[in-house]
């Protein structure tokens, strides 16, 4: 199985310890609150191209005393997360991310060792995706294998160049009609 996207990329650790919720979450994990053993989870995780409002909330719950939760199956707390004492990597079984303690080389179980379905021939929990950049990058790969041609005015800026190819794309290349940017 794939490490699931963008698990690879160097990001602040608040970002990816509020990923790695998020991966979790998506699997069915909870969050359990220390303070009184409360069960905490989303119904959804992902809305569109962002985390639900109803993640963004926990979150943000999480953040306001991260000592008092952890995920369940694992060892460590939120701020023991945050602090940057423990590593988030990627787990052999799994590979989503579970924690290890950069101080004594600890490592407490990945979360998926209570999943008996996990992990499974599925599509891999994920972050949010942005839709824009995702079809930039196909255009790209495809343009770089010769595949679609190379946009006319390559001195056009960034921004021009995806506006370009933003109205190229609704102008008919995905709805039916021809344009130069459209596959045969």
């Amino acid at each position: 199985m794939a490490l699931a996207p963008g698990l690879h990329t160097k990001m602040a650790p608040e970002e990816r310890v509020k990923q790695y919720l998020a991966l979790w979450l998506q699997l069915g994990k909870q969050v359990v609150c220390s303070h009184d053993d409360r069960l905490l989870g989303t119904r959804r995780t992902i809305d569109g191209e962002a985390y639900s409002a109803e993640f963004e909330q926990l979150w943000r719950q999480i953040l306001e005393k991260p000592q008092m939760y952890h995920l369940a199956g694992t060892v460590c707390s939120m701020k023991d997360l945050l602090s940057g004492h423990w590593s988030l990597l990627p787990c052999a079984r799994c590979s989503l991310l579970y924690p290890i303690n950069d101080s004594y080389l600890e490592a407490g179980p990945c979360p998926c060792q209570d999943l008996a379905s996990w992990p499974d021939d599925g599509p891999p929990p994920r972050g949010p995706v942005c839709v824009q950049d995702y079809l930039d990058q196909i255009r790209l790969r495809l343009s770089r294998q010769k595949l679609i041609p190379t946009p006319p005015n390559e001195e056009a800026t960034e921004g021009e160049a995806r506006e370009s190819d933003t109205c190229s794309l609704h102008g008919g290349g995905l709805h039916g009609g021809r344009s130069e940017h459209s596959l045969p």
